[in-house]
């Protein structure tokens, strides 16, 4: 009897069983999570203050009447843009750095773009792609650990994050309650998905300038030394 319960207690803790393994998934995020930069913070925040700000009244002529680019006409051709960008500039330093977590960088902006671009199986298709991206994240953090050292791009990554949270809670009407939300809502979801664009955009860049850095850094060093 005794013998039994020991078995059954180290299945539970075999790395094949379920728990094991969101144990571990766990601990891997807290991981990740404790490696982010605390100025991030500021962009959730951000974006919360902006629709308390709309919600308000504050603002509202400036954002919806006087200035067009908070409209959809003009986001819907920025936001794929700014995608377009960050995959080239993926592509670009997957070129850099023969390294599979910057093929993995590629993925993010390649799946948002396929989003924007409106093809028909991207509906759900994205949710799923996100999904996957997440979890081989968890699940290979030592293969990809030169993209969690590079604060920088974490921080903006989970700025875009947040941002495109808020703006499926703006399409979602979880706003609705706050006074004009009518006027404002179709330009704050397209403006806050426009955002998280952009800042997937910067953590790329954010990322090459990194390895650019570290590359010239050694020649410079080398051409000093034998010069």
């Amino acid at each position: 009897m005794a013998s039994q319960i020991l078995a059954l207690h180290e299945s539970h803790q075999s790395p094949a069983s379920p728990r094991f393994a969101w144990m571990a998934a766990s601990q891997d995020v807290l991981a990740i999570a404790s490696k982010l930069p605390l100025w991030c913070a500021v962009l959730p925040l951000a974006g919360f203050g902006l629709i308390g700000l709309l919600g308000s009244g504050q603002f509202l002529s400036w954002f919806v009447g006087k200035y067009a680019w908070t409209g959809k006409d003009f986001q819907e051709i920025l936001g794929p843009s700014l995608l377009a960008a960050a995959l080239v500039l993926a592509i670009y330093l997957w070129l850099v750095e023969r390294h599979v977590c910057r093929a993995w960088v590629i993925c993010l902006p390649a799946i948002l773009l396929c989003r924007e671009l409106h093809f028909a199986w991207t509906g759900a298709g994205v949710y799923v792609g996100l999904v996957v991206l997440a979890v081989s994240a968890v699940r290979n953090q030592k293969e990809l650990s030169p993209v969690w050292s590079c604060s920088s791009l974490c921080g903006w990554w989970l700025g875009a994050v947040s941002w495109y949270v808020l703006a499926v809670s703006v399409d979602s009407g979880v706003w609705k309650v706050l006074p004009h939300a009518r006027l404002w809502g179709v330009n704050l979801e397209e403006t806050m998905e426009s955002g998280g664009h952009l800042f997937v955009l910067l953590g790329v860049l954010c990322s090459v300038v990194m390895v650019i850095g570290k590359r010239r850094v050694p020649m410079a060093l080398q051409r000093y030394l034998s010069a």
